[in-house]
C-alpha cells in the first residue's frame, strides 16, 4: 500500500513467462503460459487503478519460436498496461554470438521471425483496447486481426491494410487490393520465397511499392548456450533467390530497380517472378501512371523515419567453409525408411550432398552411398530404403560429405576428405539412428543414461509453489549390479505442503515411432523410503499444451497406465514464470482441449505431492509401451 500512497504517476511491472537461463533453446507449447498476468493485490490495493501501469521489461526467453510475443502483449492489453518494453534487443555487431545477454536473442537479421513477431506485437499494443477480453486459450489465439499458432510457429496481422506473418502460411489476406504494407518470413499467397531473411514491401504510390530484403541467416549452434566470442551462433549469407509478388496492384510484368548504395541491380518480372539479391528495391507497375510516380522518388526520398534508400544488415560471412546443421532421428523402427535431412550452411550451393553409411571401406567395390537432394537453398534430403537399415538390434551409423568443388568435408567429424580415401584416419559414422522392432518401447528418459553423460536427461525440476529447499533431485549412480536411479528426497522438518513437478520434453523422441493411442505411459520406480505420498500423479502434455494425468499409487515396481485413462487437468507452469505472483496454474475449458493422441505428445510429467515429513523415491525411468 505504501507503493501506491505517494503521488507518483504509475508503477512497473516484468514477466519472464518462461523463466530465465536455461541454457539451452526450449521447445513446446507455451500458450498456456501467456494466458494470463494476474496482479493479486489489484482488488486490495487503494489507489490500484489511478495509476499508470508501465511492463518496463519482459521476454520470453531461451526460444527461437515467432508466435509468443503478439500473445504476451494481448495478455497486457487485457489487464490494462500502457507501456510495454521488451528486454533487450540484441547490437547488430554482437547478435553473431548472442554474448550481450545469452537468454535473450532478438535481432531482424538473426532471428528474423522473432523480430517479425515483435513487429506485429507492437501492433497488437496499440490497436487492442486497455481490458478487451478474448476468452480463455485456445478461444485467443484469434483476437482482432491477429491470430497466433503454436503448431504452425506463426504469427499473423491480417487487416485491410496490413498483411504480416512470421512464417509460412496459406492464409490469403483479408482485402489483397488494399494492402499498404506487407512484410514476412518464408511464403504466403502474396509472396512466394525461399530465403530465410526476412522481406518488407511497403505502398509508397499508385502501383510503386518498396521492397527490402534482408540477407540470409543460419543458425549453426544453440543461441542460448554458454556464449563467447570464439564461437558464432549464426552466418549470413548474400545469396540470389527467386521471388513471386502476386499483387493486383503491381500486375505480372512490373519493373525492379536497386535504389540502395551500391545496389544496381534492375530486372523485369515475368508471371509476377524475379530474382532477388538482398538490398532495397523500387518496383513499378508496368503504366505510365506508375512510371511517372516512380520517377518522382529516389534512394533519398524520406521514408517514415530514415529514406527510400536507406538499408542495414550485417556484412555476409566470411567463413568459406561449409557446415552441416543436423540431429540424427533418434530411431528407426525395422521395415521403414529412414529420412535423414541436413541444412548445409556455405556462401554458396554446394556441388553434391552425400550420406556414407558407417559399413563403407576403402577395400570393398560395392559401397552404396545415398546423394542427397536438394529440397531448399540450404535442405538436403535422402532416404535409406529399409532393406539397406540392419535389423532392430542394431543402428545405423552414417556421415554427410559435403563437396563444395574445390574439396570434400565429412561430419560430424569436420574431417577433410571423405571415409572411402585410403588416407581418412577420423572416426566414422559419427551420427548414429538406433533400429528398434516395431513394438519396441519409447524410452522417455533414463536414469542410466542420465548418469552415463552427467546429466538429467533432459528432465527439468520445479515445484509448486516453489520451495527449492524443501525437496532435492539427483542423479544416483549405483553399482554395476544395480540400476542407477534419479533420486527424489522431500523434505519435512515443517515445510508447507507442495508439488514436485519434473517434466521433460519428448516430442523429438517419438518423432517417426508408429505409435497409436492405446499405448501405455510406464514408470519405473525403485527404493521408496520414509514418509512419501500415497498417490502421485503421471501424465502427458500435448502439442496444445494440454495435460492428462492419472493417479497412481507411490510404490515400487513398474507402473503402468494407458493414456486412454490419462483425463484433462490442470497444465501447471513449469519453469515457473517471474515475477513470483503469476499463477502457476492454467485450468482448461474441457470443451476447448483437444483430444490426447499418442502421436501429438510433446511432454511427460510427474507430479509428487509433499507430506511435510522426510520421504524418498527412485526413479528408474520411464517409457511409452504399445
Amino acid at each position: 500500500q505504501a507503493f501506491y500512497d505517494p503521488l507518483i504517476d504509475g508503477t512497473t511491472y516484468q514477466w519472464y513467462p518462461l523463466n530465465l537461463v536455461a541454457g539451452y533453446t526450449r521447445k513446446g507449447n507455451f500458450l498456456p503460459y501467456l494466458d494470463q498476468y494476474n496482479i493479486p493485490f489489484e482488488d486490495t490495493v487503494k489507489g490500484f487503478d489511478k495509476k499508470a501501469k508501465v511492463i518496463y521489461e519482459f521476454d520470453p526467453a531461451d526460444n527461437l519460436y515467432s508466435y509468443l510475443y503478439p500473445a504476451i502483449a494481448r495478455t497486457f492489453r487485457k489487464e490494462g498496461f500502457q507501456w510495454i518494453t521488451q528486454f533487450a534487443y540484441d547490437p547488430i555487431d554482437m547478435a553473431w554470438s548472442n554474448s550481450e545477454y545469452q537468454t535473450h536473442f532478438l535481432n531482424l537479421a538473426y532471428t528474423p521471425s522473432k523480430a517479425l513477431s515483435m513487429m506485429i506485437a507492437a501492433d497488437v499494443a496499440r490497436d487492442i483496447p486497455r481490458g478487451a477480453d478474448f476468452g480463455k486459450y485456445p478461444v485467443d489465439t484469434i483476437f482482432g486481426d491477429f491470430m497466433v499458432s503454436a503448431r504452425q510457429d506463426l504469427s499473423m496481422l491480417n487487416s485491410d491494410k496490413k498483411y504480416l506473418y512470421t512464417n509460412n502460411t496459406t492464409l490469403a489476406p483479408k482485402s489483397v487490393n488494399t494492402l499498404e504494407q506487407i512484410a514476412g518470413v518464408g511464403s504466403s499467397p502474396v509472396v512466394s520465397y525461399e530465403g530465410t531473411g526476412a522481406y518488407f514491401l511497403d505502398r509508397i504510390g499508385d502501383g510503386v511499392w518498396r521492397l527490402e530484403v534482408m540477407p540470409d541467416i543460419i543458425l549453426t549452434s544453440d543461441p542460448f548456450a554458454k556464449p563467447s566470442l570464439q564461437k558464432r551462433v549464426g552466418e549470413i549469407y548474400y545469396r540470389e533467390h527467386p521471388m513471386t509478388i502476386s499483387l493486383p496492384q503491381l500486375g505480372a510484368d512490373y519493373s525492379v530497380k536497386g535504389v540502395n548504395e551500391g545496389n544496381r541491380r534492375s530486372a523485369k518480372a515475368k508471371n509476377g517472378e524475379f530474382t532477388v539479391y538482398p538490398g532495397v528495391y523500387i518496383l513499378t507497375e508496368n503504366n505510365a501512371d506508375a512510371k511517372a510516380a516512380a520517377s518522382t522518388v529516389s534512394a533519398a526520398t524520406p521514408f517514415r523515419n530514415m529514406t527510400l534508400g536507406e538499408y542495414v544488415a550485417p556484412k555476409a560471412s566470411d567463413n568459406p567453409k561449409p557446415m552441416v546443421i543436423h540431429t540424427p532421428r533418434k530411431a528407426v523402427e525395422a521395415g521403414q525408411d529412414l529420412v535423414i535431412e541436413a541444412i548445409v550452411a556455405a556462401p554458396t550451393a554446394p556441388e553434391k550432398v552425400t550420406v556414407y553409411p558407417d559399413n563403407v571401406s576403402f577395400w570393398r567395390e560395392d559401397n552404396k552411398l545415398y546423394e542427397m537432394e536438394q529440397v531448399g537453398p540450404y535442405t538436403f534430403r535422402a532416404v535409406i530404403p529399409s532393406s539397406d537399415i540392419p535389423q532392430w538390434g542394431g543402428k545405423f551409423g552414417y556421415d554427410i560429405v559435403v563437396n563444395d568443388g574445390a574439396a570434400e568435408i565429412t561430419y560430424p567429424a569436420e574431417a577433410s576428405g571423405n571415409p572411402l580415401d585410403w588416407d581418412f584416419t577420423a572416426n566414422n559414422g559419427g551420427y548414429v539412428t538406433e533400429v528398434v522392432s516395431a513394438d519396441a518401447p519409447v524410452v522417455l528418459f533414463s536414469a542410466a543414461k542420465a548418469a552415463a553423460e552427467g546429466s538429467y536427461d533432459g528432465i527439468e525440476m520445479s515445484s509448486l509453489p516453489t520451495n527449492w529447499g524443501g525437496f532435492s533431485f539427483n542423479v544416483a549412480k549405483r553399482s554395476p549390479l544395480e540400476q542407477d536411479a534419479y533420486t527424489l528426497n522431500l523434505k519435512g522438518q515443517g515445510q508447507e505442503e507442495f508439488v514436485t513437478i519434473l517434466t521433460k520434453y519428448v516430442a523429438d523422441l517419438i518423432e517417426g515411432r508408429s505409435l497409436d493411442d492405446d499405448a501405455s505411459l510406464v514408470v519405473m520406480v525403485d527404493g521408496v523410503e520414509g514418509d512419501m505420498p500415497q498417490t502421485m500423479e503421471v501424465g502427458l502434455i500435448n502439442a496444445d499444451g494440454f495435460t492428462y494425468t492419472a493417479e497412481v499409487p507411490v510404490r515400487e515396481g513398474k507402473i503402468e497406465v494407458p493414456i486412454s485413462e490419462m483425463r484433462l487437468t490442470t497444465t501447471y507452469l513449469s519453469p515457473e514464470p517471474y515475477p513470483s505472483f503469476i499463477t502457476r496454474e492454467f485450468v482448461p475449458e474441457q470443451a476447448t482441449a483437444t483430444p490426447l493422441k499418442a502421436q501429438e505428445i510433446e511432454k511427460v510429467q510427474i507430479l509428487v505431492p509433499s507430506t511435510g515429513k522426510n520421504g524418498q523415491m527412485d526413479i528408474i525411468g520411464a517409457y511409452l509401451k504399445k
